[in-house]
């Protein structure tokens, strides 16, 4: 090409490695590089059909004044011409890029010589691993340092680490690091491979539903609670069959260092090739606003054969408004069969049910007041009476539930007697109990339960 053809001329160099790595020098006038070391050009055949496509992102836009568009040669009236056999002399062969901390960011870089020398490195100029734009790290000067088990290896942290999430490699353009050495400013250009486990991105928290009337029956099942889980990367059990249940955790803050196991009602609905979970929960000690993280230990791993991250993220979605469980007869007959066990009013221990007494089994998830009216078998009225629970300590006591359960045991007890104090006779009673909770939420429940006197 004869440049005294055009008035100007704008031009840029693109070197490319094997692994797809480039180096390019956008400018206009004189151009020099010691990017790479020039090996003998050997030009393919005219008709070659391997030729390299020119990028249009890859050439600056220049708005400034240059000579008059007639006459100047521009980018897109570039024929592509056969690649140059440009190599590259490297001295080193493979990167790789960590999360050391497993927290969902990649933070760490090493890379290995093909020999073994001290100080091969300082640091490292640049690291695109994710993001084309934005997204350019580097490891300070003097912070590359050499491993003492294998001299070959030097790593660093990254200045930055990157964002939360980002746990797989670019997937249009080949992520790679380049460093110079601190015997010569050669520029070298390694390719980065991921060693960064997958976390989970997103988890959003769905209440159970019922109807009213299977909400009212006290020997419905409560329907669980659903957590959809979206991870950073598809993943895969390597390992046990039923290794989901060791694969999420959960904390009350994720600034918690201890967590525990999320109980899973049945087997996970997995999607998206493991990129999306839906879980079933066994229980309702998982609350909105708690963190979900994975276990690293789990038998599974990421598309490039990684072990998980641990990570965590906040649970959005809502709580289901669920306040009772459970309201039964602790006994159908009181004085007829198995003497039931029971805790009694500031009890701190599992007693039998005296047989003076009529009792109902109340799980609840909130303090409460109840106001209870016995009815006779024709509508007479019989007593009145309140009683409350978990104001005095009830819903800390460990007896009464375990440290993961939403619900706490309490009872509602009668004593069989009239409002004048008198003993009823043998019969069918009717309960209707109006509960009071400490947020002011109201229900109604009406039970029957026998009395039998010898």
């Amino acid at each position: 090409m004869n440049i005294t053809e055009y008035t100007g001329f704008r031009y840029y160099l693109r070197v490319t490695d094997a692994l797809g790595a480039s180096v390019r020098f956008p400018e206009t006038g004189s151009l020099t590089t010691d990017a790479c070391e020039v090996k003998e050009v050997i030009p393919e055949p005219v008709d070659s059909n391997v030729v390299d496509s020119i990028p249009k992102d890859s050439v600056p836009q220049d708005t400034s004044t240059t000579p008059s568009d007639s006459n100047m040669f521009t980018i897109d009236s570039l024929t592509p011409s056969p690649r140059d056999s440009i190599v590259y002399s490297l001295i080193a062969d493979k990167a790789e890029i960590y999360d050391k901390d497993l927290d969902g960011r990649a933070d760490y870089v090493r890379v290995h010589f093909k020999e073994a020398r001290s100080n091969n490195m300082s640091g490292v100029d640049s690291i695109f691993w994710n993001s084309n734009r934005g997204e350019w790290r580097y490891v300070p000067t003097g912070k590359m340092k050499q491993n003492r088990s294998d001299d070959k290896w030097f790593g660093g942290y990254i200045n930055t680490p990157y964002k939360y999430g980002l746990t797989k490699a670019d997937t249009v353009r080949k992520p790679f690091l380049a460093f110079t050495t601190v015997y010569s400013d050669k520029m070298e250009n390694v390719m980065l491979h991921d060693k960064v486990g997958a976390v989970p991105t997103k988890a959003s928290k769905f209440p159970g539903k019922m109807g009213l009337k299977e909400y009212m029956d006290p020997t419905s099942e409560i329907p669980p609670d659903t957590l959809v889980i979206w991870m950073s990367e598809p993943i895969k059990n390597v390992g046990n069959e039923r290794e989901w249940e060791n694969l999420f955790r959960y904390s009350k803050s994720c600034e918690d260092t201890a967590s525990m196991p999320l109980k899973m009602n049945g087997a996970p609905i997995i999607r998206e090739n493991g990129q999306q979970w839906t879980v079933f929960l066994d229980g309702y000690f998982v609350k909105e606003g708690f963190c979900l993280s994975t276990d690293p230990e789990a038998s599974y791993e990421d598309q490039a054969g990684n072990s998980l991250g641990r990570g965590g993220i906040k649970i959005d979605g809502k709580d289901g408004k669920l306040y009772l469980s459970e309201v039964r007869p602790l006994q159908a007959v009181s004085g007829i069969g198995k003497t039931p066990q029971w805790i009694p009013p500031d009890g701190t221990d599992w007693e039998p049910l005296p047989d003076t007494l009529s009792a109902l089994s109340v799980k609840s998830s909130m303090p409460y007041t109840a106001e209870v009216y016995i009815f006779s078998a024709i509508a007479s009225y019989v007593a009145h009476f309140e009683q409350k629970f978990g104001y005095d300590g009830e819903m800390e006591q460990s007896i009464r539930g375990n440290s993961g359960d939403l619900f706490r045991q309490g009872f509602l007890h009668w004593d069989n007697r009239s409002e004048k104090g008198r003993k009823v006779g043998t019969g069918i009673y009717i309960w209707k109990i109006f509960f009071k909770f400490e947020d002011g939420h109201k229900e109604t429940r009406i039970l029957k339960t026998g009395v039998y006197r010898r």
